[in-house]
């Protein structure tokens, strides 16, 4: 037995036999047989296995070109044979017979004949046998049992049998049987109708029920027989499947009545509820078989729906019943009585039969239902095996061909119309599904192909396609026509050149070659993609059809509104001299056309293509330049270098003995930045002024100060990597120390959650100065003042590709906020900020203002930039007669700043003709803004400028380092007034020659 496949959860799909140009296809069905589910004649070859039937393009046109409709019908799913074969095993399990030779050879013809079924074509040798076979089947069934299925006419005329039922019963088998020739999963039912009528018509009387359930039956067949005018799906075959199993009740029950004596069919009353329950199930599966073909009648409906018949018998069977009860049937006397009453005697076996119920005579009279099935097609199989057998050995011999749809081998003979299993689209590598159906198996079934088509789509014709079409070395092109609907995007697409090679990088193709590609290449789309040669075109050329049925290759669509056609040309002799091309969009008033003029003889382009019309939107070309208003800005406006140089000049003050001397600038956040507090880094040095003694410094501290604030405040954190205190420096020496100081932002910038880098955010408005104070260890202290200025980052500016610079400038963040307009790269042909916009995309929006009547077309980008902070839009200003977009308006706003600009669109399009310009109709204009003035804040003060002198202690205090005095001794305080006067001036200028040197030593450390 074949494997059991798993069904699907969706309702499948089926083929569509065409009663027109010949006999239906016949479909893979359950076989009606009761053999084991492993069987050693069973042969498991792939070429057994049943397929499912796909019916390929057929053309309503006498044309030669391929209607693109077709192959959007969906293609057949897989058969349900298999499903089906279990499901019947499964209902009759019975032992084997004991007559093995017609066992085998009925269940070899079987295999053959769903053989026969699966690779059914009307074109080969072999269908003609396999044809032949399932003849040869339904008519030895026909002459089985001495005619037992005979003619209408033959059964009016028979002595045994004038039942109207019967012979109505027996014209439906005649038609039966001729659709079980092409339609083979009828087939099963047809015997089991041949054998009720074969048992009616032996009965030696007539019963009520029995020719009731007989005319039921009749009526439910007679609605099978419509299976060959329409199209058979998966859902008909379920219904004929519960139609032999409803036939198979229907049979049992009936041979197990006829069995039964004339007075225990009136006796047993369970006989009236098996023939409901009969009738119940014909009459609901003759509902379903009705919807399933789509069968409206109401006429002969009380035939189901009437109830099931009593006879005078069986009111004298009821009353005895009544009477006697139960028990009465015991009782021979009483029986005996009853037989009277029904003019009946009774035998030897009539009170046994009373106590069988006639489920058990069902069970028993199977084997022999079985056996009479077996015995009418043994024959008829078995000569349709040995003609099989040989033709299959014929087969043997021939060739095996590569399939192009499914890379495996095949041979023609055996090719069937669903022999090749494949998926509709190509393998999505990122999604890792197949886009066609989502599922692993193939979803598509069809004949094998040796070559490549367009006919239907199939997953390795993409590839196959893409390695042509994704390359510039693949294909000299000679002519492409295109056009596009300019509501809905949809593109028309023709191309035709001559093919180099299958793939980049390839060999060269030895000969000439044509290659048209029309359409998008994929499953959901229309498209052809073919190659023709030398040879191709003389075909069409001894082609007997006229010019105007061959001359078409393709065409996508038969819309005139919008299509794309390649068509033949012929000269006066009928002979190809070039190929046609033409597009057509909705939108557009004229056809895109170009004829390629080649030679039929060499497949090569003998001419220049010639543009019959060039289709597509019409533009004009402007007969002014167009003068645009100039851009529009409120606001303030970043700088863009400091606010002034930083000054340098400070010098230690407040010791005599100690000098800060500044080293490195400060450098904010020059290896951390932080949203809430500024890093400065840099450098200073402490040198000792004393030549003879060493000084000790305890610590350093730092403060902070904005120009303009009178007080400075400390820092949040001075961090001195690598210096540790107490610092000992000698005489006349110095100690660089390297520092981080963090100053913390204002609550309001820290909101603002900004990190700057080798700039500090905190002195963006002011100067901000660093004192740096150092204490000795016996208490004297050396101060230093530091001062860093802003240096904004450099704005942005326009550049010469800009047709268009609007900003706006956020202060409090040191941005500007920036939209251009500049030619687009590619095929674009401009980009107006992020957004690009192709030839297209311009013809789409004066389509839309022409349609709308409004020449001023809002773009709709409405960003939002920098999580909000900023936001802009644009509009396309139209020149409704030259119909085409001039120029962009741009509006940018960010609470505080608004801009509003105008730039020239490029120049596109192929324009021969001159037009006045015309203006758009503007509304949107610069919006009203309310602006805060901004505080101006101070540069420069001149707090630290004041150097704080010190006296020069004398030889006893400078000995004992107890400390200096922070004033200035009164003049007439001293003896020698003048001499240290004089030597306060010389220490000072001692002092600032010795700050010079440092400053020369640390700049030339540097630079080494």
């Amino acid at each position: 037995m074949f494997k059991k496949r798993s069904k699907s959860p969706g309702p499948s799909k089926s083929r569509s036999p065409d009663v027109t140009d010949g006999p239906p296809v016949p479909t893979p069905s359950k076989s009606f047989t009761f053999r084991k589910s492993k069987d050693s004649s069973q042969r498991d070859k792939k070429s057994v296995t049943p397929s499912m039937e796909f019916s390929p393009r057929t053309d309503s046109s006498s044309s030669s070109s391929y209607d693109a409709v077709s192959r959007e019908k969906p293609l057949p799913e897989p058969s349900s044979y298999q499903i089906l074969q279990e499901s019947a095993e499964a209902t009759n399990s019975v032992a084997e017979g004991t007559d093995g030779k017609i066992s085998k050879l009925y269940r070899m013809g079987t295999d053959v004949l769903l053989k026969a079924n699966d690779t059914y074509v009307t074109e080969t040798g072999y269908v003609n046998t396999v044809h032949k076979f399932g003849t040869n089947v339904m008519d030895a069934i026909t002459k089985a049992d001495n005619g037992l299925v005979m003619s209408a006419k033959q059964a009016i005329s028979s002595a045994m049998s004038n039942s109207a039922v019967i012979e109505n019963a027996m014209h439906i088998a005649d038609n039966l049987a001729d659709i079980g020739k092409v339609l083979p999963f009828v087939s099963p039912a047809f015997v089991l109708l041949k054998i009720i009528i074969d048992i009616e018509k032996k009965a030696r009387d007539a019963e009520a029920k029995c020719t009731d359930l007989l005319e039921r039956i009749n009526f439910m067949m007679g609605n099978l027989t419509i299976l060959e005018k329409v199209t058979v799906t998966e859902a008909v075959k379920g219904v004929v499947l519960r139609i032999e199993k409803t036939l198979k009740s229907s049979l049992d029950l009936i041979s197990a009545y006829r069995k039964q004596g004339i007075i225990s069919r009136r006796l047993n009353f369970g006989n009236k509820d098996k023939f409901e329950s009969c009738a119940t199930k014909v009459k609901d599966v003759t509902g379903d078989l009705m919807i399933s073909l789509q069968i409206q009648q109401t006429g002969q409906l009380e035939i189901l729906s009437r109830g099931i018949p009593v006879d005078f018998d069986d009111q004298l069977a009821q009353e005895f019943v009544n009477v006697h009860g139960e028990d009465g049937k015991k009782n021979p006397e009483l029986v005996k009585e009853f037989a009277q009453q029904i003019h009946s005697t009774m035998d030897a076996d009539t009170m046994q039969q009373l106590t069988v119920d006639i489920t058990d005579i069902i069970k028993e009279n199977q084997e022999e239902v079985r056996k009479r099935i077996q015995e009418q097609v043994a024959d008829a199989v078995a000569k349709g095996f040995e003609d099989f057998s040989l033709h299959m050995l014929e087969i043997e011999k021939e060739d095996k061909l590569h399939c192009v749809q499914c890379d495996e081998e095949y041979r023609e003979s055996l090719n069937g119309k669903t022999s090749c299993a494949f998926h509709k689209a190509g393998y999505d590598d990122w999604n890792k599904s197949w886009p066609c159906c989502g599922q692993g198996h193939p979803c598509a079934r069809g004949p094998h192909r040796l070559k490549h088509h367009s006919e239907y789509p199939y997953n390795n014709f993409f590839k196959y396609a893409r390695d042509i079409i994704n390359y510039v070395d693949t294909v000299d092109e000679w002519a492409e026509c295109k056009d596009a609907d300019l509501e809905t995007g949809a593109k028309e697409y023709a191309m035709i050149g001559h093919l180099l090679r299958w793939t980049t990088k390839g060999h060269m193709i030895g000969k000439p070659t044509i290659l048209i590609h029309i359409g998008t290449v994929w499953y959901d789309q229309p498209y052809y993609f073919q190659t023709f040669t030398a040879e191709d075109i003389q075909k069409v050329n001894i082609d007997p059809k006229p010019l105007f049925e061959k001359s078409v290759i393709y065409r996508t669509t038969p819309n005139e509104a919008q299509f794309t056609l390649a068509e033949w040309t012929f000269d006066e002799a009928g002979v190809v001299n070039g190929i046609q091309l033409t597009a057509k969009a909705a939108s557009s008033d004229e056809y895109a056309i170009k004829v390629i003029p080649i030679s039929s003889t060499t497949a090569e382009k003998v001419g220049d293509v010639q543009v019959i019309s060039k289709g597509g939107f019409k533009i004009y070309t402007p007969n002014a330049p167009y003068i645009l208003p100039e851009m529009q800005r409120i606001g303030p406006t970043l700088p863009n270098e400091p606010s002034r140089p930083v000054r340098d000049d400070f010098v230690s003050s407040g010791s005599a003995r100690v000098a800060l001397l500044q080293g490195d600038a400060l450098v904010p956040n020059a290896q951390y930045a932080r949203e809430d507090m500024d890093y400065f880094h840099g450098s200073i040095s402490v040198f000792n002024k004393s030549k003879d003694t060493p000084i000790v410094i305890t610590g350093i501290t730092a403060q902070y100060r904005m120009i303009g604030d009178h007080e400075y405040m400390k820092v949040d954190a001075l961090d001195m990597d690598g210096s540790q205190f107490p610092l000992k420096v000698e005489p006349f020496d110095h100690k660089p120390v390297i520092f981080r100081a963090s100053v913390p932002r204002t609550e309001s910038d820290a909101k603002l959650g900004i990190k700057m880098w080798n700039r500090a955010l905190v002195a963006r408005d002011r100067p901000i100065r660093i004192k740096f104070v150092a204490q000795e260890i016996d208490g004297d202290k050396a101060s230093l003042v530091m001062e860093y200025v802003f240096n904004p980052y450099p704005p942005s500016k326009p550049t010469s590709a800009d047709f268009g610079f609007f900003f706006v400038d956020d202060i409090p963040r040191c941005d500007r906020y920036v939209v251009r307009v500049k030619a687009g790269s590619d095929t674009n042909v401009v980009d107006v900020g992020s957004k690009s916009y192709g030839e297209l995309d311009l013809h789409r929006l004066v389509h839309r203002a022409i349609s709308n009547g409004r020449s001023e077309i809002d773009l709709s980008l409405n960003r939002d930039e920098d999580s909000g902070l900023w936001r802009w839009n644009a509009w396309a200003l139209i020149d409704t007669s030259c119909r085409r977009v001039y120029a962009f308006k741009v509006l940018i706003t960010d609470g505080f700043s608004v801009c509003l600009g105008y730039a020239p669109c490029p120049e596109y399009g192929d324009a021969t003709e001159t037009r006045d310009i015309q203006y758009a109709d503007e509304k949107a204009y610069l919006p009203e803004v309310t602006l805060d003035e901004l505080p101006e804040y101070a540069q420069s003060d001149d707090i630290d400028d004041i150097v704080e002198h010190v006296e020069i202690p004398n030889g006893k205090q400078a000995s004992n380092g107890n400390g200096v005095s922070n004033g200035t001794a009164p003049e007439q305080n001293s003896p020698n007034g003048n001499l240290e006067l004089r030597l306060e001036s010389i220490d000072r200028n001692l002092d600032r020659l010795a700050t010079a040197m440092e400053n020369l030593v640390t700049l030339l450390a540097q630079r080494q």
